[in-house]
């Protein structure tokens, strides 16, 4: 046992070793990656332009006050004549500076310039140089090769005078000088000084040779009065530095710009010799003179780029960098290396264990650290690398992020798959036992057995809708929900979603109604059955926590660039919606879900107008406490825990929802107020704002995009047909007032309102001249049906057409005698298209059977009589062929039905057909691929209808290709059928 335990945890042990291995794996790559290239000089680049960038961000500094620079500049030459002048300037300027003491006096200007012979000028620079004792001269130092790192040095010029053009320069010049110092310039690619070689062997740097002059000169002058710290000086170099030629370059910490206030203190040297300046500004000071003409000698700083500074401040700025001891201080290389080779494995380590939002955060963190520290690190003249650690993290991290979410999409991947198949095994035999509890709730069962079959049923039901709810779930989580788009009308789909909800509600005693805004379009192209599931979810909600009251939707609909025509590009869009993202900041969450709709369907755009459509679910029910709001749109969760117990639900549906109407275009929120009055919200509506409305409930609001289909409506005969028919309305809700009003008056009809039926009473009384009077069943006080006996007793209103309003489910009415004085007896929720056609009927008004948003003329019931047709109809879908089967047997016709492409043309081999009714996506051989081989291989060809959810431009001219007549998208009116029926060319080429 004791064996078996170790070897267990030996396993555990090592199986947790490699785990920690495999995350140190991607962050070790991509350092011996980073490494490599670092080896190969990439990075040097991006170094150089980190380089500027932390100077800009530090700033400039004061140069050292110590330093004074006296310039040979463009107004020097106009005034003293052309350059180089003879040494009877420089002695000028000596004997100038001499009764102002100065430390010392530099030159960064070769002695060996060819000149006019003038001894006479010669011997003057000598004795200047003899009674300053205090000059130092440059000197010349060739610059190494790469490959030897030999070099040949000037030296001191007395010891090195050979290298001068002989007789140039006079041997007691050269000996009267306190120092020399080499003027070799080391510059990077891109130009600038980063570093200067302050010995070359041991042959210090014009700007070190000045600093020890200036400690010797204040040493003898000042320090017997009183203490002096020298200097401190880089420590020479030992004599294998001196064997290797050029020794440790002094990295340069510039400390501004080269002119102008933040520049040292400099003079024009026609100033000086004139006497123009205070010579007390150049005691005791390092004066140091140099060439500044125009394009001579340039050479670019972090702070000088254009135009560019002179050479004679570089060796300033060495001096400043040594008496101040803030010379920049780089990593070495080997430490870049150990940097670069840790960070990676170290970065890949601490994210392997975190989830991939943390992994975000932790790479920001990790980038915005090193990214800070640089620029403090330069602060304190530390020059750390920069670009070589940031590429590493940057690698690393996007390596752990880029691995994490392929590890993520491969788990939602398996994830939706399992549940894919769990759904499939589960649906089986939930189907049976769903059908087989419906056959049981059929038969004689007593009250017992009769409770037993509905748990079974509603149980059964409930784990269906949790299985579908957890589906769709997954599918939006791993992106493989894909939207269908097809036209559909907006109307028939609200009334459509209320009647799937009516039972519950008629249960309850909760009225359901619906309003669209005569704006909103009444065919539009989108997913019916993704816009009918959030609707279903949010109306049953709506009805499950409302103990009395009413559940109503409201549509409005405003259109999206109402300038641009009907058919504007995707580009125009796009610019557009970039356009208001930088003004509308309340609204930034919609108007990306907006662009991401536009991206994924183009096509869309070209069919209409584009709207926005804003739909509200508004309820008088329990409320939602605000402090609670956090919690609707997180998945699996809850309000409150009693809910479910309560009133069950999965915390799925509105998640769902959510995320659906995001797909679609839009987004979604709530307004509430609970018992207490306390109002809260989620979200911004910029459409809907129905907060000041609610005195208690939920308003559930979400929007989506969509463009208009157009129709031929017959809303202007309607209107003709109506206008002027004077209506009462009587109902308790006041919602169902305004609504039938609004619709009423849409008809043309002059609508008066009573919201009781003493007030219709009332009315009625001073006016009795109405042509129909709309009545609800419930009603206090007096209810519908007293109301009617009511009026029948009144001899001038016993004529009154009645609409009678019922719920769904009642029975209070059935074979009562009060049917009898009724017109019409609707139920409730009352679809606009069916009052349309009561009022229409009652009011006995010919040829308006069909609503006013539908198409053309009446239907032709004997139209097969007068156009007889051999029908085929090619449709794979159940439900579709019952349905198209119906829209025939109404026209007179019978179809034989073929659910592939080979079934079309099998059954072509057993006889002809006049008419194929094509749909164009069949499992097998698709409609299009049928429509070829007809058109190839029939001697007669048959007149072909294609029938199609797709509603574009390329779609129908992709029918057309394969040979199809005519073209039908779905969902397609009867009225369509009927008319493309009526197209068919007859045989004797009639119409």
């Amino acid at each position: 046992m004791r064996r078996s335990r170790s070897r267990f945890t030996l396993g555990l042990g090592w199986l947790n070793l490699r785990q920690q291995l495999q995350s140190l794996a991607p962050g070790a790559v991509v350092s011996l990656f980073v490494l490599l290239l670092l080896r190969l000089g990439a990075w040097e680049v991006g170094e150089h332009s980190a380089y500027r960038l932390l100077f800009r961000l530090r700033g400039a500094r004061a140069w050292d006050d110590r330093i004074v620079v006296v310039r040979i500049d463009d107004a020097s030459v106009q005034q003293l004549g052309r350059y180089p002048w003879g040494r009877d300037r420089y002695a000028d300027l000596l004997d100038t500076l001499l009764p102002a003491q100065p430390a010392v006096v530099g030159f960064s200007i070769l002695m060996s310039e060819v000149v006019t012979e003038d001894p006479a000028g010669d011997a003057a620079f000598a004795e200047a140089l003899r009674i300053s004792g205090n000059g130092v001269l440059a000197a010349a130092i060739n610059a190494p090769t790469p490959s030897s790192r030999s070099f040949q040095a000037g030296g001191p010029l007395q010891a090195q005078s050979n290298l001068l053009p002989q007789g140039v320069l006079p041997l007691d010049i050269l000996q009267a000088q306190a120092s020399s110092g080499h003027v070799l310039q080391s510059r990077d690619a891109d130009g600038i000084s980063r570093q200067n070689y302050i010995y070359a062997g041991k042959f210090p740097t014009l700007g070190l040779s000045l600093v020890k002059v200036y400690n010797w000169q204040m040493e003898s002058t000042i320090g017997q009065k009183e203490p002096f710290v020298p200097i401190a000086l880089p420590p020479e170099p030992d004599a294998a530095a001196v064997k290797r030629g050029l020794n440790t370059p002094l990295w340069i910490n510039w400390p501004g710009p080269s002119g102008g206030d933040q520049g040292p203190k400099s003079y024009s040297f026609e100033e000086v010799i004139s006497g123009n300046v205070d010579l007390s500004r150049f005691t005791n000071k390092i004066v140091l003179v140099g060439v500044r003409l125009t394009g001579a000698d340039p050479i670019y700083t972090p702070f000088d780029r254009n135009p560019p500074t002179s050479g004679v401040y570089l060796h300033a700025a060495v001096m400043d960098n040594v008496l101040q001891g803030r010379a920049l201080r780089r990593w070495p290389p080997w430490a870049t290396v150990v940097l670069v080779a840790l960070a990676g494995p170290l970065l890949g380590w601490i994210l392997g264990g975190l989830p991939l939002r943390r992994r975000w955060l932790g790479v920001a963190i990790a980038l915005v650290g090193w990214g800070l520290l640089c620029p403090i690190a330069f602060q304190f003249n530390l020059w750390l690398p920069v670009v070589a650690p940031l590429m590493t993290l940057i690698l690393t991290g996007g390596v752990s992020l880029l691995q994490k979410q392929l590890q993520t999409n491969a788990q939602l991947q398996a994830r939706s798959e399992l549940l894919a198949t769990m759904s499939h095994e589960i649906r089986t035999p939930m189907n049976a036992v769903i059908g087989m509890t419906g056959l049981l709730l059929d038969t004689p069962l007593n009250g017992e057995q009769q409770g037993f079959a509905n748990v079974i049923r509603v149980s059964s039901e409930s784990l269906l809708t949790l299985i579908n709810d957890i589906l769709d779930f997954s599918k939006i989580e791993s992106g493989q929900l894909a939207l269908e788009t097809s036209p559909f009308d907006l109307r028939r789909c609200l009334e459509d979603c209320l009647d799937l909800v009516a039972a519950p509600a008629a249960q309850a005693g909760i009225e359901l109604s619906y309003w669209m805004d005569e704006e909103t379009p009444e065919v539009i192209a989108g997913d019916i059955t993704r816009l009918r599931q959030i609707l279903v979810n949010l109306l049953s909600n709506a009805v499950k926590f409302t103990e009395q009251g009413q559940v109503t939707i409201r549509v409005h609909a405003q259109t999206i660039f109402p300038e641009a025509e009907a058919g504007f590009s995707p580009q125009f869009v796009q610019r557009r919606f970039q356009r208001l993202s930088g003004k509308l900041s309340q609204a930034q969450s919609i108007l990306r879900q907006q662009q991401d709709w536009v991206r994924r369907y183009p096509e869309l755009l070209e069919l209409g107008q584009l709207y926005q459509i804003e739909f509200a679910v508004e309820d008088t029910g329990i409320g939602i406490p605000a402090n609670r709001l956090d919690r609707l749109f997180k998945p699996f969760s809850q309000v409150d825990a009693s809910t479910t117990r309560r009133y069950g639900g999965t915390g799925l549906g509105l998640v769902i929802s959510d995320r659906l109407s995001r797909l679609l275009g839009g987004g979604m929120g709530v307004f509430t107020r609970d018992g207490e009055g306390h109002l809260g919200q989620t979200g911004r509506s910029p459409v809907l704002e129905v907060a000041e409305r609610i005195t208690q409930g939920s308003t559930f609001h979400f929007s989506l995009l969509a463009p208009s289909i157009s129709t031929v409506a017959t809303e202007a005969i309607a209107t003709e047909l109506l206008r002027g028919k004077r209506l009462l309305i009587v109902d308790d809700n006041l919602t169902n007032r305004q609504i039938l009003t609004l619709q009423a008056q849409g008809w043309g009809m002059v609508a008066d309102v009573a919201a009781s039926g003493v007030e219709a009473l009332r009315l009625l009384s001073r006016s009795p001249d109405y042509d129909l009077a709309i009545l609800d069943q419930q009603m206090p006080e007096m209810d519908g049906v007293e109301l009617v006996q009511r009026l029948r007793l009144r001899p001038q209103l016993r004529s009154l057409p009645l609409i009678f309003l019922t719920s769904l489910g009642s029975q209070e009415l059935k074979d009562h005698p009060i049917q009898r004085e009724l017109a019409a007896l609707l139920t409730k929720p009352v679809k606009q298209t069916q009052l349309y056609e009561m009022v229409c009927r009652v009011l006995k008004i010919e040829g308006t059977e069909v609503a006013p948003s539908a198409m053309g003329s009446a239907i032709d019931g004997a139209l097969a009589e007068q156009i007889p047709l051999r029908i085929l109809l090619a449709e794979d879908n159940r439900v579709n062929q019952q349905v198209t089967l119906k829209l025939l047997s109404r026209l007179g016709y019978r179809a034989d039905v073929a659910a592939s492409g080979d079934e079309v043309l099998q059954a072509f081999q057993r006889q002809y057909y006049d008419l194929v009714l094509m749909d164009v996506q069949m499992p097998l051989m698709d409609g299009l691929e049928a429509t070829q081989h007809l058109r190839q291989e029939l001697p007669k060809q048959p007149y072909i209808i294609a029938l199609t959810a797709s509603a574009l431009e390329r779609d129908r001219e992709a029918c057309y290709a394969a040979g199809m007549d005519a073209y039908l998208s779905k969902p397609f009116r009867i009225q369509e059928l009927s008319d493309a029926i009526r197209a068919i060319p007859r045989q004797d080429g009639s119409e």
